[in-house]
């Protein structure tokens, strides 16, 4: 409903970009015949690593039962994240979007090994909600 309204207040095509998780919505926009268009987001940038990085933590532990997850960039600009002695590191602000919002799984951004892909592609990329006009 609100879709419809947007469109017909505008009174021109609008673009929607929904998260790869909100299957249902993309089936019912698919159904109204709105042409999908698969792809990413790319201006995404952590401004606040340590705050984002302790709700990803929270949510770790909360939502998956996960204690031992770590995800913290250090003072030498490295990004390190894993589970226990897993222990990955990239300098990459890319790679840390990628890992967290996608929309690749993390094992097919890194092989890490079965047992600590099922745990990355269990709780990454983080799912998104769309909260307001101008924010996600």
């Amino acid at each position: 409903a609100l879709i419809n309204y947007v469109r017909k207040s505008l009174n021109k095509p609008i673009t929607v970009i929904s998260p790869s998780h909100a299957q249902g919505l993309v089936r019912r926009l698919e159904s109204l015949g709105v042409k999908k268009v698969d792809g990413f987001l790319g201006m995404i940038k952590i401004t606040n690593p340590q705050s984002l990085f302790n709700k990803v933590i929270r949510n770790a532990r909360q939502e998956w039962g996960i204690e031992n997850f770590n995800i913290e960039k250090k003072a030498d600009g490295f990004y390190y994240y894993g589970v226990g002695q897993n222990i990955f590191k990239t300098d990459s602000d890319s790679d840390m979007v990628r890992l967290l919002f996608g929309p690749q799984k993390p094992s097919q951004l890194h092989d890490a090994g079965p047992e600590l892909n099922a745990i990355l592609d269990r709780m990454l990329p983080l799912e998104m909600w769309v909260w307001g006009w101008d924010s996600v």
